[in-house]
């Protein structure tokens, strides 16, 4: 929550693309998984969504990385 995040640590500003002959929900389905990793990679234990948008092109999500714990 918004709330939630103010008690947290801003890591990083997480954007990941995915794009090619998958469908649309594959492609938001990898570019999710490519953030979270992401976030996991930067030392983030919690993440607070942004953004995401799908296209038949391709697919970005953005997440803000937080440490927490």
């Amino acid at each position: 929550t918004v709330e939630g995040k103010s008690k947290c640590t801003f890591v990083a500003l997480i954007t990941e693309d995915a794009s090619g002959r998958g469908s649309v929900g594959k492609n938001s389905k990898s570019a999710m998984n490519r953030a979270l990793n992401k976030v996991a990679e930067s030392g983030g234990d919690s993440y607070f969504y942004v953004s995401s948008e799908a296209t038949i092109a391709g697919s970005t999500v953005i997440l803000e990385s937080y440490k927490c714990n």
